[in-house]
């Protein structure tokens, strides 16, 4: 009655191995990806679009424009 337990172990537990490598190579990188999807996305109603739409603190950009006049003397 006993004598194939080792076997059936040993193969349940293979396939238990490979369903989870299988799971976590293909599963869990795309659950994942959708869920940032998800999170992101600029939808009314989420969280993501409320950040967007009013935005907790001031936007400011500071542009410095250069004009070498001289490009040869001054590279290095």
């Amino acid at each position: 009655m006993y004598q194939h337990c080792p076997a059936i172990t040993a193969i349940t537990g293979f396939v238990v191995l490979a369903v989870g490598v299988l799971c976590a190579w293909y599963g869990f990188p795309s659950l994942i990806d959708n869920r940032i999807a998800e999170s992101i996305a600029l939808r009314d109603g989420t969280q993501a679009f409320d950040f967007w739409k009013k935005q907790p603190f001031p936007i400011n950009y500071k542009v410095y424009f250069f004009n070498v006049t001289n490009p040869k003397e001054s590279s290095i």
